[in-house]
């Protein structure tokens, strides 16, 4: 989902879903349509076009929400123009900025949340998304060694992989059991493949194991440079996750950056890979809040 529309519906629940009839005409808001509106989102930033009232209202079919949600998106922007095209730190931050930004409505403190790990998320998923090509990649060619070992060509063994992709990808398409981003994470490995088959044989005449060396040598580089991206991207993690703490303190801002990045399935896991200080005291203090508002519910049980 856009970060805009994720940051809007953390501020506005009650306009996730609404059904109204008002003078005989139907107004409606669904899942869906925020998803399809996410997705234009994207598209519109991608070849530089204008949101408005107009292309949001085709999604979001409630006039008033279409347009709480085209001001927030312009707010989201101006902050984003603002702060996101540089790697800001908590030293850059005068203390009229930080009352600015403290004492700003709730909305805009949502939307500085969100414009602040927008761009570092983006890279964790990204790295998410290429670590996970690289850990589909590992064992097929882990049978291409064995395939070479028992005497067949590296090279011959890695176009046998390819049409097995190919074939995986058509069988999977046929049983229409294929979402995009499966056929696009397919259609990568197939890229990675012919890339490896293409410097074993650019590699030269030699034994089997000499070329799956030099196969394995490529590999091992990647991971190591998908590594150096994930160190970069921790500490600018944790850069944002400074600042948000040098405006907010551990206020509701921070509760809403941890949640945040504790529900994205991409982002949790990138954590527990490369962890985040920051992150670990203020989800300890959010695991503790809750834990105490589940005793105080108890407690409430038990009293007469």
């Amino acid at each position: 989902m856009h970060r805009a529309v994720t940051g809007y519906l953390d501020a506005n629940r009650e306009d996730f879903y609404s059904v109204e009839i008002d003078a005989g005409e139907k107004s409606y808001v669904t899942a869906r349509g925020w998803e399809d509106l996410s997705q234009i989102l994207y598209l519109m930033e991608e070849e530089q076009l204008p949101v408005d009232d107009n292309l949001v209202i085709q999604y979001i079919r409630n006039q008033n929400i279409a347009r709480a949600f085209t001001l927030y998106y312009e707010l989201f922007n101006k902050y984003r123009t603002l702060y996101a095209d540089r790697d800001f730190r908590k030293e850059d931050l005068s203390e009229d900025l930080i009352r600015q930004l403290k004492t700003a409505r709730f909305d805009e403190r949502i939307a500085v949340v969100h414009m602040l790990l927008d761009r570092v998320l983006e890279e964790i998923r990204e790295i998410a998304d290429d670590r996970e090509v690289l850990s589909l990649v590992l064992p097929i060619l882990k049978q291409a060694h064995q395939e070479s070992e028992n005497g067949s060509d590296v090279a011959q063994a890695l176009d046998r992989k390819i049409l097995r992709q190919q074939e995986l990808l058509r069988s999977a398409a046929s049983a229409h059991n294929l979402s995009k981003e499966k056929k696009d994470r397919s259609k990568v490995v197939e890229s990675m493949l012919h890339l490896f088959k293409k410097n074993v044989l650019l590699a030269g005449s030699g034994t089997q194991e000499e070329s799956f060396e030099a196969l394995r040598s490529q590999f091992n580089e990647m991971s190591g440079e998908l590594r150096v991206r994930g160190q970069a991207a921790s500490a600018r993690l944790e850069a944002a996750l400074e600042m948000i703490e040098a405006i907010y303190g551990t206020d509701q801002e921070m509760l809403l950056a941890i949640t945040e990045l504790t529900t994205d399935p991409k982002s949790a896991k990138f954590i527990s890979n490369f962890g985040s200080l920051l992150y670990d005291k203020n989800s300890e203090a959010l695991l503790l809040d809750e834990r105490r508002i589940r005793i105080g519910e108890k407690l409430g049980e038990l009293s007469l």
